[in-house]
């Protein structure tokens, strides 16, 4: 499984367990120069600083030994010379016991050098002449035999004295430089270790930065890119290019925006067909429209072309009944006036004249309740016209 394909809680457990790691490796770092540091210190004291203090001894007991010895030669109270006996007696064995010390220190030793070892032989080599000189001044002047300790002193001691001494003053000088070297490589190592360790934090540091950079990005790009597929599917974009390149929550989220988009943009194709479908419904229905209201106004032209005919006929019947009504009072007038001055055969005459025009008084009744029954109910366009052309005829 790739990082990429690592769910987020792992990848967050990832970093920190390195980041752990670093901090760990550090403080191991740490505790070892630490731990060195304290070893150095402790071989200082432990061994250099304890041969350079049996040395000392070793040499200070040498000469407190020499002077019991050169004061039992010049004292003349046996007691101060039994007392100065027993102190030669002591200071020799402190020497012996010093040097025995310090050979064993140096010959066990695991960082000493070939010097160190032939400067404490040399020193045993001397000690072991001037400790048996020194000895010998001593029973010499116990015995009262003072001028052959006396010269034993200035042939024997003295010198032996003198080069047990230098070879003592050679051996501190020369740990003295091995102290100084020591020192010198203790900073060495210590600026060492702290360069190192130094180096170790800044690249923990380093590390850690670059670790939260790179666990930054890799969960904030995959955000970004889904932040910006959702801007655009408000913005009513719907042809972004989701890319689905691994697979943990962010991956998950992505694809989870893939399908919305996808949904969205097949819902917004049958909306659109829809809107077409409808679009096309609404023009044939205009269209019927416009051709029922063609229709409609035609049929009305026709109505009122009719109702135009209807009332020149209706004026026709009312001039021609007027005409008849009268003819008719006139004749009656006629009749009346004849009557009146006894004229019977003219009356019987013109009451067959008024009987004559009976027929057309019917006829022209006749035409007047036609004409208002078909106002009352119309005919169509044909039947009018005829009527109209019957009626003018008449």
């Amino acid at each position: 499984m790739g990082w990429k394909d690592m769910k987020l809680r792992a990848k967050l457990q990832s970093g920190f367990g390195a980041l752990a790691l670093v901090v760990l490796v550090v403080s191991v770092g740490a505790t070892t120069a630490l731990s060195r540091a304290n070893d150095r210190f402790v071989d200082y004291v432990g061994e250099v600083g304890k041969d350079i203090e049996l040395a000392s001894a070793l040499q200070g007991a040498a000469s407190r030994r020499a002077l019991a010895v050169r004061d039992m030669v010049i004292s003349d109270d046996p007691k101060v010379t039994q007392d100065l006996a027993e102190t030669a007696g002591r200071e020799h064995a402190a020497t012996q016991t010093a040097l025995a010390n310090l050979k064993s220190l140096v010959m066990q030793r695991g960082d000493g050098d070939e010097k160190d070892r032939a400067l404490v032989t040399e020193i045993d080599r001397i000690e072991s002449q001037y400790g048996a000189v020194a000895l010998a001044i001593v029973k010499l002047a116990a015995a009262g035999q003072r001028d052959e300790a006396a010269r034993k002193i200035n042939t024997e001691c003295k010198p032996l004295l003198q080069a047990l001494v230098k070879a003592v003053n050679a051996y501190l000088h020369h740990e003295s430089a091995n102290t100084s070297l020591r020192i010198d490589e203790s900073q060495t190592l210590f600026q060492q270790e702290r360069a190192l360790l130094i180096s170790g934090a800044v690249l923990a540091i380093a590390g850690a930065l670059w670790l939260g950079w790179w666990l930054g990005n890799g969960l904030s790009r995959p955000l970004q890119r889904a932040i910006a597929v959702a801007e655009a599917v408000a913005a009513g974009d719907l042809g972004s290019d989701v890319v689905v390149d691994r697979a943990d929550e962010t991956g998950q989220l992505m694809a989870a925006l893939q399908k919305m988009n996808g949904g969205l943009l097949q819902m917004v194709v049958q909306i659109r067909q829809s809107a077409d479908s409808i679009s096309t419904a609404s023009r044939e229905i205009a269209t019927g429209n416009q051709d029922l209201s063609s229709r409609t106004e035609h049929q009305a032209s026709a109505l009122q072309e009719t109702a135009a005919s209807m009332q020149q006929m209706t004026g026709t019947v009312q001039q021609t009944a007027e005409s008849s009504r009268q003819a008719s009072q006139l004749a009656q007038a006629a009749v009346e006036v004849v009557v009146q001055q006894g004229l019977g055969g003219a009356a019987d005459h013109l009451r067959g004249q008024r009987g004559g025009h009976q027929p057309i008084r019917s006829m022209i009744s006749g035409r007047t309740g036609g004409a208002t029954s078909a106002m009352l109910h119309p005919p169509s366009s044909s039947a009018s016209a005829a009527g109209t052309r019957s009626g003018v005829s008449v």
